[in-house]
């Protein structure tokens, strides 16, 4: 068996069964786009991209620090907004779109995941639209305690 197959990636030439696939689009536009704008997107700002976001249909919004959850520091860049306030704002602004975020440990917190969390990222059998850098979902639940999460 080759290493293609064993990953479920096809061999060059061999069909592909379409109906396996599916596509998730992640915008990470009020995240990672953070960065260019020296992470000073403010609240009128992430609003109305959400809103757009939302209206394409966009499958996954991230929002927050460019670095993640937790990020906003000297070191790397103060945020305009907290954390709270930029999750908030967006979750607000979507009604088909589902919210993201990204954390990296280090500069992230297991509290900065509850927050976001109740402040509206899904965690249902859909799944828990957090990225965690060095970590699976089901290592960095059992981490902060699972069933609290």
């Amino acid at each position: 068996m080759s290493v293609g197959s064993v990953l479920g990636v096809p061999r060059p030439g061999s069909p592909i069964d379409d109906s396996a696939l599916r596509v998730v689009v992640h915008d990470a536009t009020l995240r990672d786009g953070q960065h260019a704008v020296a992470h000073q997107l403010d609240a009128p700002q992430l609003r109305a991209y959400a809103q757009a976001a939302d209206r394409a249909r966009v499958a996954v919004v991230e929002v927050g620090h460019g670095n993640g959850l937790g990020a906003s520091s000297i070191q790397i860049g103060r945020s305009r907004l907290p954390d709270e306030v930029m999750l908030s704002t967006v979750r607000a602004a979507l009604t088909h779109s589902r919210m993201g975020v990204f954390m990296a440990p280090g500069w992230g917190r297991g509290d900065d995941i509850r927050r976001a969390v109740g402040l509206g990222v899904p965690r249902n059998s859909g799944g828990l639209e957090v990225v965690i850098l060095g970590l699976t979902w089901g290592n960095a639940s059992r981490r902060l305690g699972g069933a609290c999460l």
